[in-house]
């Protein structure tokens, strides 16, 4: 088992881009046993892209050469995925490297300006491009990791010092057929939540302190009230 974490992107760069970008608000709920939930939204109201959802288990596997570590991602649920297979990728992590001119210059002036080469870490790897027709492309993502405790919505810090705990649960929604359909984490006083809502419809949810913060249609927030819809949402681990 590993920490918890909540963790943020602040960055990303496409095989194709020349600079990194952000085009989405990203968070990712990991419970200690390392099932998590990605939500992805789009932060340009215009845009055609579609907001993506997806959730599924990670673990370390043999680190790639140059890196700190390794982990494989396996997606089980994803809002992207015409067929809803299941979906694997690997993303190698390292620290930034602020001696790096090459690094520096894939960035516009005033985003260089706002990396924390302490806290934030890289992410080099390939994967399904959504707004590509899910055609795999290379990718390079900068993550921050954020206290789940201390921080609030609209204040995300980074976390600088480990909590003595930080608890997590994993809940569980499934169907007739006993395939799972909803997944919601909680890490310390944050949640994110997806689930099937029509045939092949996911909509998804973000809490604070079990109150909505954000929701991708309206009404969704209440598919997520564990409590009250016990029958629906199973606890299957809790740390």
């Amino acid at each position: 088992m590993g920490e918890p974490t909540f963790s943020v992107r602040s960055y990303i760069k496409w095989q194709h881009e020349p600079l990194f970008n952000e085009p989405t608000s990203t968070w990712v709920l990991t419970a200690a046993n390392g099932e998590f939930v990605d939500t992805r939204v789009i932060l340009d109201t215009n845009s055609k892209s579609k907001n993506w959802f997806f959730a599924g288990s990670e673990k370390e596997i043999e680190t790639k050469d140059g890196y700190l570590y390794s982990i494989l991602f396996v997606a089980t649920l994803n809002n992207c995925s015409d067929d809803n297979k299941q979906s694997e990728d690997v993303g190698n992590f390292k620290k930034l490297d602020a001696t790096s001119l090459e690094f520096k210059m894939s960035f516009s002036e005033r985003d260089l300006n706002t990396l924390d080469f302490e806290h934030h870490r890289l992410e080099e790897g390939f994967m399904a491009n959504p707004d590509f027709n899910n055609q795999i492309e290379d990718y390079q993502e900068i993550w921050n990791t954020i206290d789940p405790i201390n921080s609030d919505p609209s204040r995300l810090l980074s976390l600088k010092k480990q909590h003595p705990k930080i608890n997590s649960k994993v809940y569980k929604s499934y169907n007739s057929n006993g395939e799972e359909v909803g997944r919601y984490v909680t890490v310390g006083k944050f949640g994110i939540g997806m689930c099937k809502f029509q045939k092949n419809d996911f909509v998804a949810v973000r809490t604070f302190e079990n109150k909505c913060v954000y929701e991708s249609q309206q009404g969704a927030f209440d598919l997520f009230n564990c409590h009250v819809n016990g029958a629906q949402w199973k606890l299957t681990y809790e740390d």
